[in-house]
């Protein structure tokens, strides 16, 4: 029987929460600016020309949607930008993007999800990033001058890191050492599963301070994938009231 899965999110401010309550550190988030873009500016030549070859994509390839989320989840990385700091126009843009893209299911640019798990399970070893997600208030609990990132490694053991930005005073990172598995059968193909093990943190300059939260240890977090093509992942996940909605990943450079 499967242990009760929590939201990644969801654990960590759990565990935020339970550090705070001791006052064991103080933050002292400030106020962090909303992006609504994050493009270099060009010049209107260039500008003209881009938009002169997207126009020759096929609308229903879904090759411009695919460039559009990596160009944009690149820039946010590289930018650190919070997916809670974009602006309302800037979260309409990309869901329209991953709408488009999901409806359309390129095959040639996706990896199909059954191969997700193959070879060790190669093609997810790295670090992805949750950059975006077409519900804002899933991500309500996520601390400002934060980010979720997860790296998988080549031995099944993964780690679930909540990092903070400079702003946050006293607390770098939570960190939660996870096992995992992936899913190759025809019934759910790439769903993703981590189990947690043990969480630490990294508190006034100690590192790997060792939360002691037993009640975490075997929770499960899954990953329900639906779109994956090695350098961009997209989840599928539900609310509270059952509505249906998506989180994107995007591979972090080497």
């Amino acid at each position: 029987m499967r242990a009760l899965n929590l939201s990644p999110v969801t654990i960590m401010m759990m565990v935020t929460g339970c550090i705070s309550n001791v006052n064991a550190f103080t933050i002292v988030p400030k106020p962090l600016p909303i992006y609504s873009s994050f493009r270099q500016k060009s010049s209107n030549s260039n500008t003209r020309n881009y938009h002169r070859s997207t126009s020759q994509l096929s609308a229903s390839s879904g090759e411009f949607e695919t460039q559009e989320l990596r160009a944009q989840l690149n820039a946010m990385c590289k930018s650190d930008i919070s997916p809670r700091n974009l602006s309302i126009e800037k979260q309409q843009e990309l869901q329209k993007y991953v709408s488009s893209l999901l409806r359309s299911r390129d095959g040639n640019k996706n990896i199909p999800l059954r191969e997700m798990g193959e070879d060790g399970a190669k093609s997810l070893h790295g670090t992805w990033r949750l950059s975006f997600s077409t519900s804002p208030a899933s991500l309500d609990d996520l601390p400002l001058g934060s980010n979720l990132f997860i790296t998988f490694q080549s031995d099944f053991k993964a780690k679930y890191s909540l990092i903070f930005s400079k702003q946050v005073w006293g607390l770098k990172n939570i960190l939660a050492k996870c096992s995992y598995m992936v899913d190759c059968s025809p019934t759910q193909p790439g769903l993703v599963t981590l189990v947690y093990q043990d969480i630490v943190t990294d508190v006034m300059g100690m590192k790997n301070v060792n939360v002691g939260f037993g009640m975490f240890q075997g929770r499960t977090v899954d990953i329900e994938s639906v779109w994956f093509d090695g350098n961009m992942w997209i989840e599928r996940k539900y609310d509270m009231n059952g509505d249906m909605f998506y989180n994107l990943y995007f591979r972090m450079d080497d």
